[in-house]
């Protein structure tokens, strides 16, 4: 691995050129192992965890949200007492806002609330 690539990853770690540093790829059947000094190792795992931080940041900077805020078709089922069809009529009218991810709908949760909220409104007062 040259230096660079390893000053990159770990540029706190003291590379010398010329000297040798463990880095060996083991080919076994179908897996690879490929061993790394723990320093690097870490040093990898905290630019990880660096970045994913920076990509959580920004991303609730642009309003966008883990999928955790957001509900399956059944799920959404259950929540508003609806049938698959009832839901497909709701989201073909624009009544409910969706989106498709992998094949499969989602509701974001704040349409879910919404739609409650204003269902209550017009039958309840």
């Amino acid at each position: 691995m040259p230096v660079q690539m390893i000053q990159a990853i770990a540029p706190d770690m003291a590379i010398k050129p010329g000297e040798q540093y463990m880095f060996n790829i083991i080919f076994k059947n179908v897996m690879d192992y490929i061993l790394i000094e723990r320093a690097i190792f870490n040093a990898i795992v905290a630019r990880i965890t660096e970045y994913s931080a920076k990509i959580e940041m920004a991303m609730g900077n642009l309003g966008c949200h883990p999928l955790g805020n957001w509900v399956d078709n059944e799920r959404a089922q259950r929540l508003l007492h609806r049938g698959k069809r009832s839901l497909q009529s709701l989201r073909s009218s624009g009544k409910i806002g969706y989106t498709i991810i992998d094949g499969k709908v989602m509701y974001p949760l704040k349409e879910i609330e919404r739609f409650i909220s204003q269902s209550y409104r017009k039958d309840g007062g």
